[in-house]
């Protein structure tokens, strides 16, 4: 996540002020505008939860139709943990975040960034950031295959009228240290929620974010910080008949500030903020019936923190929309786009083992896409 925490620091520097040096960026011109990545929110197709993990999908609508569950604050938290669960546990996944920061005193400072993440099997990963402040405005990629890591930083633009983004990763470095150390999948703990989602919220867990745990704490899922009564969990159908949980809850802002996890996982995710002070949080989450895995992810908030010298109050704004389309998910796929549009590199500093396979993987892609377009449309 360090790359958010980049991102993150930036925007609130430069929102509050806090004077120049916290960062370098290699300096590369944008190159010409890249299309808006679009997420339709489709449901999963049947069959993605594969191998040793089929067997370990969650059932959501048993969360939901459990009886012995008698707080709806905890079927929430038990929902969104499980559906985070189950997207370990489902073959691929693909997400676009959008997050709008704007200082509650000084609205035309706005800032925003976008981030792209995506999971192909067990060992394929794709990460994309990107950030807008006026004026450092910083990108970064990372691409984890098989056992090797590429990366690559550059400046961007952002026409925000346009909504597009103007970049260029054509500088790609291959890290020693990640060389021959396969990619492996998190554990199935609360904390997956916040490691891979940037989920600020507590719902318990005995991992900590300074490794030692608050007292009494254990594994299980701790809704102490949902207002019960602002809980609502309801049936909703897709324009093609496709069913998803929408839950919604605010969370009990006096608790949330008791809450060192919650203080310190919103703060590290904007890496150097210090004393925090929330006003407002609230969430709202999609979780696909069938599948029990995540349509989208959405909270609000409302804080004021301090960052060097500076201290003033934002709205946070932050959109996760999830898809499970092939061409989204494929990280041979993102590695290909890279290359075409940027550099050869993309490819070429993968060792010979790793490029047979990413031809193999681009090969099983264009079968894939082909059959879909031959099908005929329901």
């Amino acid at each position: 996540m360090k790359a958010l925490k980049i991102i993150f620091i930036v925007l609130f520097s430069l929102l509050l002020a806090v004077s120049g040096g916290l960062l370098v960026y290699a300096a590369m011109n944008p190159v010409k505008p890249q299309p808006p990545e679009v997420v339709t929110y489709e449901a999963p197709a049947p069959g993605l939860f594969v191998g040793e993990y089929a067997d370990k999908q969650i059932n959501m609508s048993a969360i939901k139709s459990d009886n012995t569950i008698l707080s709806a604050a905890e079927r929430a938290a038990k929902m969104v943990v499980s559906a985070s669960y189950n997207n370990i546990y489902i073959d691929q996944f693909y997400y676009k975040a959008n997050v709008e920061v704007t200082p509650t005193k000084n609205s035309n400072k706005y800032a925003c960034s976008e981030y792209y993440r995506a999971k192909n099997g067990e060992n394929k990963m794709f990460y994309e950031t990107l950030a807008y402040t006026g004026s450092i405005n910083p990108g970064q990629v990372k691409v984890d295959y098989v056992d090797q890591r590429l990366t690559s930083t550059c400046l961007v633009n952002y026409d925000r009228s346009a909504e597009v983004w103007s970049y260029n990763f054509s500088n790609v470095s291959r890290p020693s240290k990640n060389d021959g150390n396969p990619v492996t999948l998190p554990e199935a703990t609360p904390y997956n929620i916040y490691s891979w989602y940037d989920f600020p919220l507590d719902l318990g867990g005995l991992k900590a974010h300074d490794g030692v745990p608050t007292a009494n704490r254990t594994e299980g899922i701790d809704a102490s910080l949902i207002d019960e009564k602002s809980v609502k969990i309801e049936e909703k159908t897709d324009e093609n008949g496709n069913v998803y949980y929408n839950i919604r809850f605010k969370v009990v802002i006096e608790r949330a500030q008791e809450s060192k996890e919650t203080l310190a996982r919103f703060a590290e995710s904007f890496d150097s903020l210090k004393n925090v002070e929330f006003s407002e949080l609230s969430f709202e989450v999609d979780v696909w019936k069938d599948a029990g895995v995540f349509r989208k992810i959405a909270f609000d908030a409302r804080v004021t923190a301090s960052i060097s010298n500076d201290r003033g109050e934002v709205k946070i704004n932050k959109l996760l929309g999830f898809s499970y389309d092939d061409e989204h998910c494929s990280v041979a796929g993102h590695i290909e786009k890279l290359r075409s549009t940027f550099s050869d590199d993309w490819k070429n500093k993968l060792s010979a083992e790793n490029k047979a396979e990413l031809e193999a993987d681009l090969a099983a892609l264009q079968a894939k896409i082909a059959a879909k377009e031959q099908t005929p449309a329901a």
